[in-house]
């Protein structure tokens, strides 16, 4: 969830909403069908990285009918809580020293993070930006609505680039409630600004 989030800039509904029908493995999409806004309804690239780790939980996970959620509770398939992934989120924090932790909002800050990073990125441009975080910010966008039925491969290649630059590590999970491992050559200081950064621009 971790990784989904910091690689898509999903809002948190989304994420919990996402079902193994809205997930192309092969295509490298996902379909946000459970959103707030006819913008918000849109079709993302997702990275190599998270295309991996997403293949790898619905080959570990019970529940993977095209009707399943993605992020399903391990024991019963629910739609998972937020409260569990806080809490996880949290321990992890505290447990890489992470400062002012507690500030931390788990799902509307990583959205930001993504979508602030994704503007450093170079091959991201304004409508991109607008496109995959589901805006309208500016009532001209209304010319580009078409934009939310395209995906942009090379700017999920690009942010997975920027907070992934160490790659993920190759071993595979064990338990489904907890996240893949990110590989220990990431810094702290890098993990502090993915989590706790104070972000250069509101989307």
């Amino acid at each position: 969830m971790f990784l989904t989030l910091h690689l898509t800039g999903l809002r948190r509904h989304e994420l919990q909403g996402l079902r193994w029908r809205d997930v192309s493995l092969t295509e490298a999409t996902v379909h946000v069908v459970e959103s707030k806004s006819e913008e918000g309804e849109r079709l993302l690239a997702i990275s190599p990285a998270l295309v991996d780790v997403l293949t790898r939980r619905y080959q570990a996970t019970p529940y993977k009918s095209d009707a399943d959620f993605v992020f399903a509770h391990p024991q019963t398939g629910a739609r998972l809580g937020v409260d569990r992934y806080r809490e996880q989120l949290h321990k992890a924090l505290e447990a890489a020293d992470i400062p002012d932790r507690e500030r931390i909002r788990p799902f509307h800050d990583a959205r930001h993070a993504a979508l602030t990073h994704l503007a450093l990125t170079p091959k991201a441009n304004d409508l991109e930006l607008m496109a995959i975080a589901g805006h309208r910010s500016f009532a001209t966008t209304k010319r580009y609505l078409h934009l939310a039925g395209r995906t942009f491969p090379a700017a999920a290649a690009a942010l997975e680039d920027r907070l992934l630059a160490d790659g993920l590590s190759t071993q595979p999970s064990t338990h489904l409630s907890e996240p893949d491992p990110i590989s220990d050559d990431t810094s702290r200081s890098e993990t502090a600004e993915i989590a706790g950064a104070d972000y250069a621009r509101e989307m």
